[in-house]
């Protein structure tokens, strides 16, 4: 086994989704118009921009997590279902998050 094996890289990938999801939960993220929730009201209303952040900051931060703890219990071959989860998980929480602050 290499030292760049499939879990070691799954893993630092998942703590870098965590890493990545705890900069809003910060304010770290000012508003701006290249990176973030661009909407309208997100751009017009800092504190849409910052409520809308943050919701999808904890998203980010539960997915990180769940990629880094189910990558050191790796099991071959993975059901086709496992791989689709994080996906449509991931795609309906962008979907409330817009929904719910940023629309």
């Amino acid at each position: 086994m290499s030292y760049f094996s499939g879990p070691t890289v799954t893993t630092a990938l998942g703590l870098g989704v965590v890493i990545a999801g705890t900069l809003p939960l910060f304010g770290a993220l000012p508003p701006n118009r290249w990176l973030g929730l661009r909407t309208r009201r997100t751009l017009s209303d800092t504190h849409a921009w910052y409520r809308a952040h943050k919701a999808f900051g904890w998203v980010l931060v539960a997915m990180g997590l769940a990629i880094a703890v189910l990558s050191m219990f790796p099991t071959y071959p993975v059901h086709p279902a496992l791989l689709l989860t994080g996906p449509v998980l991931g795609g309906a929480a962008i979907v409330w998050v817009y929904f719910r602050y940023a629309a």
